[in-house]
């Protein structure tokens, strides 16, 4: 089962995927390819998901894939999980939603026989659209024409899209970011003018939406067109040139300087706590001046990498580089890129065999890590285990004989 468009694109559609489509025609309803998945098919990508709408009623899907494993949460919301081949298809019965009162979830659904009319709830023009083996591309609201534009377009009155689920909103910003799309004047205008209800979406699903958001090529352009979703979310602050992909990262750039709005961003969001402490971290890094380039740079920059690790140094590349800033990255780069050891657990050899080695223990154990540390990380010592143990041994033997004479009278008294 193939779709093969009129501008070259093709997508075969998974034996999984087959099954449900047979099964149902067989049974006299209709099944559809539908929203993102056709969207991205007919842009020439692989698309992550496939959802499926049909015409049969939730029950009657659930009867008819009975020797499948099931999901039957979503039910009541006409949504059957069905596992068919290696995968789980999200199997939905065509439906319109009923009044919505809290800006994010109707109060009912009613099924309904017309494709249209589940496609004409949906959010923009380019995940509107419908496909199936037997009757090709179903696209009512003009879809294939706005994603040949680049367009992004609310399905119907976008006041009344963005007032029946806030969240929408924000989706607009992520797929302008996403799919480098521009949203129609009306659209952008409602959605400006509507920013304020995203207080009525929970934390996670914000946070969600902006990890989705900063992976895209274009979340500067996006946020920079969309001023008072900008304002409403973070606050007023300078837009960087570019915001890094990296969920942390971007949100260390964007409350630069403001750390006690990102701690209230990070609680209100509910980011988890190595999101919420990555983006501090970061946001206390970018709030340094940057390395000196220069005598010291390599120094410098093994220091920093010993403070936060090679992940987030790596990250606060990104950070400057989205920011404009080059000063001091070279030196940052270059100790990433060298393998040279910058935490004692980058040694070859661990202290529980220098421990067995030198008798040495606890805080002189310690001690004698870090100075072995300080010897490969200047060039001195190879980060080889024989080369680490034999030195460790010599400073081991040194530092006994430094104390030799110490005590032992205490230790060695002549008999009474």
């Amino acid at each position: 089962m193939r779709y093969d468009g009129d501008h070259g694109e093709s997508f075969l559609l998974p034996a999984g995927a087959q099954e449900i489509f047979a099964r149902v025609e067989r049974a006299g309803g209709e099944c559809f390819l539908v929203g993102g998945a056709v969207r991205d098919v007919l842009l020439g990508k692989a698309p992550d998901d496939l959802d499926l709408a049909v015409s049969l009623p939730p029950d009657e899907i659930a009867a008819l894939f009975g020797d499948c494993r099931l999901i039957l949460t979503g039910e009541k919301h006409g949504t059957v999980g069905v596992f068919s081949g290696d995968a789980v298809y999200e199997v939905t019965t065509f439906r319109r939603d009923g009044e919505y009162k809290d800006a994010r979830r109707p109060e009912s659904v009613s099924f309904t026989r017309s494709l249209t009319e589940d496609l004409r709830r949906r959010d923009f023009t380019v995940n509107a659209m419908a496909w199936s083996e037997r009757t090709g591309l179903c696209d009512p609201f003009g879809g294939e024409k706005d994603l040949r534009e680049k367009t992004l377009r609310a399905v119907g009155d976008p006041r009344i899209r963005f007032g029946e689920d806030a969240l929408r909103i924000l989706r607009l910003a992520r797929f302008a970011s996403v799919l480098g799309f521009s949203p129609e004047e009306k659209t952008r205008l409602a959605a400006e003018e509507l920013a304020p209800t995203l207080a009525l979406v929970s934390g996670e699903r914000i946070a969600e939406e902006l990890r989705k958001l900063f992976r895209g090529k274009r979340a500067c352009a996006s946020l920079s067109g969309l001023p008072e979703i900008r304002r409403t979310l973070f606050g007023d602050f300078h837009l960087p040139p570019a915001l890094p992909g990296d969920f942390a990262a971007a949100l260390a750039l964007i409350f630069r300087g403001r750390k006690k709005e990102l701690e209230d961003f990070a609680r209100l969001r509910r980011l988890s706590s190595r999101e919420r402490e990555e983006a501090l971290l970061l946001e206390g890094e970018l709030s340094r001046p940057p390395l000196a380039e220069g005598e010291g740079s390599r120094r410098d920059a093994l220091r920093l990498l010993g403070r936060i690790g090679p992940g987030l140094a790596g990250k606060l590349v990104a950070a400057r580089e989205a920011a404009g800033e080059e000063d001091g990255l070279g030196a940052i780069r270059a100790a990433l890129a060298s393998g040279i050891p910058f935490r004692v657990t980058d040694l070859a050899v661990r202290g529980d065999e220098l421990e067995k080695e030198t008798g040495a223990s606890g805080a002189a154990l310690g001690k004698l890590l870090r100075s072995l540390l300080e010897d490969v990380t200047a060039g001195i010592l190879p980060n080889e285990k024989t080369a680490l143990i034999e030195s460790a041994r010599e400073r081991s033997t040194n530092h006994e004989n430094d104390h030799a004479g110490h005590g032992t009278r205490e230790f060695h008294r002549d008999p009474v």
